[in-house]
């Protein structure tokens, strides 16, 4: 508890920005069923359903992409902030 205490808060930003990318990375996870689902709802019985899987094939790759690239920008503030407490176990 008292390392827990120790521990300067992060910058309220970059935990923002970590949540997010995790949230993006969800998206993406679950963009290609739900193109689907909505071009074959919303358009022509074939041609909506190939749509919607190609657009959500390319959702999948922005959200990902944008995820893991939101996580990476957060995680080095987050570092920043705990190195000083983890270096002495490392040497």
């Amino acid at each position: 508890m008292l390392v827990a205490w120790l521990i300067p808060a992060p910058n309220a930003q970059a935990s923002e920005e970590l949540f997010g990318g995790v949230g993006d990375v969800v998206q993406g996870a679950f963009a290609i069923p739900m193109g689907t689902l909505a071009g074959t709802l919303g358009g022509p019985p074939v041609i909506g359903t190939m749509v919607g899987a190609v657009t959500g094939a390319f959702g999948t790759a922005y959200y990902t992409t944008r995820g893991a690239f939101r996580i990476a920008g957060s995680v080095i503030p987050l570092a920043r902030a705990a190195a000083p407490f983890f270096l002495p176990f490392l040497f």
